[in-house]
């Protein structure tokens, strides 16, 4: 059974949190209308959330990243078992798309609604600081790249957006003291 829900387009914070709160599963995953599931992502997903005996966290697979015709495979950066939940954050691509939350998380986090660029960063920077991340070492799930991307482009109104929301989540209290200063310099 699916449930379609109708939104006034305010932006992907707003709409996001209004699917959060409609879903009655108890893990999120995200699908932004230009990005591709592969037929094995969930089960994937599903795989790993019972393999940590369903633990409260962030669950990350891989993802293929397509421009035009163009397909190649996401650079991932090995990481030791031991680094803090938020530096897997900032060492590899975290897309919606590749992403899945226990539900129960949303009861403390929500996107931010304020943030109209880079949100989905301002999310896994706030829940990173308190849930682990589980990176799953499988390629299921594309993202997109093209002309239309809101968080994409070249103009200096674009990075000016981007500069301004790290801005803030850099602001976010403990980050300073949890993410070394490489990702932050």
């Amino acid at each position: 059974k699916v449930n379609i829900f109708n939104k006034n387009n305010e932006g992907p914070s707003i709409a996001r949190n209004y699917g959060i709160s409609k879903a009655k599963g108890k893990f999120i995953c995200f699908l932004d209308d230009d990005d591709e599931f592969l037929e094995n992502h969930l089960e994937i997903l599903s795989f790993t959330i019972k393999e940590n005996k369903y633990t409260l966290g962030l669950y990350k697979t891989r993802t293929f990243l397509k421009s035009g015709e163009d397909i190649k495979k996401q650079e991932f950066k090995e990481l030791a078992g031991n680094i803090k939940p938020v530096e897997r954050v900032y060492s590899n691509f975290f897309a919606p798309c590749n992403v899945c939350i226990s539900k129960d998380i949303f009861n403390k986090y929500s996107f931010n609604e304020k943030i109209p660029i880079s949100e989905d960063y301002d999310l896994w920077t706030r829940i990173s600081l308190e849930f682990p991340v589980f990176e799953i070492n499988e390629y299921s799930t594309i993202y997109n790249f093209h002309g239309g991307n809101a968080s994409l482009g070249e103009s200096e109104i674009v990075h000016l957006k981007h500069l301004k929301a790290f801005k803030q989540i850099f602001s976010i209290p403990g980050l300073k003291k949890e993410l070394p200063l490489k990702f932050r310099a």
